[in-house]
């Protein structure tokens, strides 16, 4: 009997903890324990048959919490704490003075920009992918019914329902404009009500107070509103009628039965579409003493993530980092004692804001806006998968968040960040990886990187190695070394010398005539490109209001293709090629406008690409081509095939 009690006090701890650990259905979980205790207590079972009895509760515990609740969520959700950041790009610079978040519908991303409309993108691969202004500057969508036929706006007056196929709008719901605002309109899973925050304002002598800031509930025919609870920022969480709301910068669920929770502190709570997982901003406030009379304090701005039925599982996204644009050392030196102790408070290098989810789980999009001028307003996408990324795919993202700027996210893929810099010229236009394996016990991946100045005959082709270590977020990049195969292609006055590695000198690789750079009319060697694989050479020639495309076969001294670019004052401005030498990028500036053209190696001339005109800039992630174009009133980044024709936007 006592080796039967010993056993049971295991098991009932093993229940204890797979209690901990599953989803828990709360508002279930409370009908059925008012249930249980208005039933009277039943007498004690004999211990011959309490340890069945316990592992058939066990059992039924189980799925109870666990394969019998899907009431929000799948069988086995990956916890929120173990989801690891697959990639993070930034995929749209949006227009100047706007900042509102995405729409997500079943295909296609809509983009409202303040004084410009609400734009559609195709979230999948397209051949000639295109941007189309959906409505004009009145109709910046807000949230999209679950059937993508019905958009809900806002502006001053009130909320608004737009009929996507009728292209009508109807009033939900008006204020006056002046003291009660009605705004953040949320559809509730059945698309029949809406969530709205009512917003109630004193003016004074000088602005204004909010008097009240409630979450109400209104019918999709603008009737019976009512209040729900005071807060902002309100949406259902999918797969219940529980409500995920903002009050006072901190989160909260409202569960059907009127109970109220704290997740955490936080602002723009968002819950995923399996109803899983919350996605908030939250800022982090810490300091130091430097001296008796001054102080550095943070405050950084992050994406996080917890679980829906367990607060505590959670991670943070984002890496911001302090933007020091003050020596905080020179700083201290010039306080005076005799003020007290002073502050410099130093914010993020970005500020997030407005996260939304994807189609799925694994997808969020978050506002992510620059502290320094040079840093627009973006709408980044935060990838999130059960698996970390393996070691090459590690450094391709490593390099490409270079590239779109995302240096936060090129921080976080470094085992030591300090020393991280991105520079303008010479730019990166192209990356391949070779290679990877183990050295010394040690994982490495190798690559190509190569660089170009604009408009000038330069071009330097890189072979490094990246060495990685692996913890539990997965590979972080350890150091960077540089391998032999270094080739360094200039031009010259009288023709193209190349450099092999770092101490040979340079030898004439191509005598190129009739080079005029310093006299009139002006004809100078710029842009370049080098294949030593291929041993191909491509150059231009650069005259006034045009440039001369020319491939030169090094090994057969032969000149394989040759054409004049004229599109209205035409200016190369760099060369490139993909990672399996098929395909060059050619970006110039012409006809006003910035453009790329497709070099074909194999077929040895330029071919169609109309996705790729008013390209503003290329860079080769291996074999596919990073593009950006304007549109939605700003910039989009796309990743384009070019042996399929196929673009998508981000990657």
């Amino acid at each position: 009997m006592f080796g039967k009690r010993k056993e049971l006090d295991k098991w009932g701890r093993k229940i204890e903890a797979l209690r901990e650990e599953i989803p828990v259905n709360r508002e279930l979980k409370s009908r059925l324990r008012a249930e249980f205790q208005s039933h009277p207590p039943v007498s004690r079972k004999k211990p011959a048959f309490a340890l069945a009895a316990l592992l058939t509760a066990a059992m039924a515990l189980a799925l109870w919490l666990g394969l019998g609740n899907r009431e929000n969520g799948s069988v086995n959700p990956v916890l929120a704490a173990e989801l690891k950041i697959i990639n993070q790009v930034s995929m749209v610079d949006i227009a100047s003075g706007s900042n509102l978040p995405p729409v997500i519908g079943k295909d296609m991303i809509y983009i409202p920009v303040a004084d410009h409309g609400t734009f559609s993108v195709p979230l999948q691969p397209e051949r000639g992918a295109t941007v189309k202004k959906v409505t004009d500057s009145t109709i910046l969508f807000n949230a999209l019914s679950h059937d993508g036929k019905t958009a809900a706006y806002s502006n001053s007056k009130g909320i608004y329902l737009y009929d996507l196929e009728k292209k009508q709008t109807r009033t939900l719901i008006e204020g006056n404009d002046y003291d009660l605002f009605y705004g953040e309109p949320s559809w509730s899973p059945d698309d029949q009500t809406l969530l709205v925050t009512r917003k109630q304002v004193e003016w004074l002598e000088h602005g204004h107070k909010v008097r009240s800031l409630d979450v109400c509930e209104i019918d999709r025919s603008g009737k019976n509103l009512r209040k729900i609870t005071s807060g902002s920022y309100a949406s259902y969480i999918p797969g219940s009628r529980n409500i995920l709301f903002e009050r006072d910068g901190k989160i909260f669920i409202r569960y059907q039965s009127g109970e109220e929770r704290l997740v955490d502190e936080g602002r723009f709570p968002a819950a995923s579409p399996d109803g899983l997982y919350i996605a908030y901003v939250k800022s982090v406030r810490e300091g130091k003493k430097i001296s008796e009379t001054a102080r550095v304090i943070t405050d950084l701005s992050d994406v996080y993530i917890c679980s829906v039925n367990n607060f505590a599982d959670g991670r943070k996204l984002t890496a911001n980092y302090p933007y020091r644009h003050t020596d905080e050392e020179e700083w201290a030196k010039e306080l005076n004692p005799a003020h007290g102790e002073r502050s410099l408070v130093f914010n993020g290098r970005y500020d997030f804001y407005n996260p939304v989810w994807g189609t799925d789980s694994r997808t969020i999009y978050v506002l992510k806006g620059g502290n320094s001028e040079n840093i627009p307003m973006r709408i980044t996408r935060i990838d999130l998968g059960s698996k970390a990324l393996a070691a090459e795919d590690t450094v391709a993202r490593y390099l490409e968040a270079g590239i779109t700027r995302d240096d936060d996210y090129a921080r976080s893929l470094l085992v030591d960040p300090s020393g991280y810099l991105t520079i303008s010229n010479p730019h990166p236009v192209a990356y391949s990886i070779t290679g990877s394996g183990e050295e010394n016990g040690h994982t490495y991946v190798d690559a190509w990187l190569m660089v170009a100045y604009n408009a000038d005959a330069y071009y330097e082709l890189n072979s490094i190695r990246l060495y990685l270590v692996k913890n539990e977020e997965g590979y972080r990049i350890e150091r960077i070394a540089d391998r032999e195969g270094r080739f360094e292609i200039r031009g010259r006055e009288d023709g193209i010398y190349i450099r092999v590695g770092n101490g040979e000198k340079d030898r004439l690789l191509l005598k190129v005539e009739g080079i005029t750079s310093g006299a009139s009319p002006m004809r100078r060697l710029s842009s370049l490109a080098y294949s030593p694989e291929k041993q191909l050479l491509l150059y231009t020639i650069q005259e006034p209001g045009s440039f001369t495309l020319i491939a030169h076969n090094l090994k057969q001294n032969q000149e394989l293709f040759s054409q004049r670019i004229t599109d209205g004052e035409a200016a190369v401005m760099d060369l490139s090629f993909d990672g399996s030498h098929q395909y060059a990028a050619v970006r110039y500036y012409g006809d006003y406008r910035q453009s790329v053209k497709l070099y074909d190696v194999q077929r040895k001339t330029l071919v169609a690409a109309p996705f790729l005109d008013h390209a503003t800039n290329a860079f080769w992630a291996g074999e596919k081509l990073l593009v950006e174009k304007p549109g939605a009133g700003g910039t989009i980044r796309w990743m384009y095939d070019p042996r399929t024709g196929m673009a998508v936007m981000g990657d």
